[in-house]
């Protein structure tokens, strides 16, 4: 959510508790002209005067997290996923030869190592780099 839509919303309430300017200027000890300024958009409200316009207003602020957005799932064969890792990691080596116009290295490397960590959950490796007998019911081996 933006300042303006902010503002917005904090005016449509002074309307609805139809206060004018004035009233509410007196109400909370801010200046007329700063809710006109904030309320034309000419204007932003500091911490300070944004907390007096919500009290003001009888409204109060609620703080939480961002939600994580959707995850897609994408379907991949388990017998495809060792092939799928070994193409993520030549590409993972060769990032920094090729040339990636308009590309960050360093961001396209945190994303291949997330899509590498999601192979590695479900076809795990051991400290050898070899799977073995790191089976799990998505790891697509025939012999678990």
């Amino acid at each position: 959510m933006t300042i303006e839509e902010i503002i917005k919303l904090l005016h449509e309430r002074r309307f609805e508790l139809k206060l004018s300017q004035r009233d509410l200027s007196k109400r909370i000890g801010i200046a007329q002209s700063d809710i006109c300024g904030y309320e034309k958009r000419y204007q932003k409200p500091n911490l300070d005067n944004f907390l007096k316009l919500l009290e003001g207003l009888d409204l109060e602020m609620s703080i939480t997290p961002k939600e994580d957005p959707p995850v897609a799932h994408l379907a991949v064969p388990a017998s495809d996923l060792k092939m799928l890792r070994e193409t993520f990691c030549h590409l993972h080596s060769q990032m920094y030869v090729l040339p990636l116009v308009g590309r960050n290295p360093a961001i396209m490397s945190k994303q291949l190592q997330k899509l590498l960590n999601e192979i590695d959950r479900h076809r795990p490796l051991g400290s050898n780099g070899k799977h073995g007998n790191l089976h799990t019911p998505t790891c697509g081996c025939e012999d678990k």
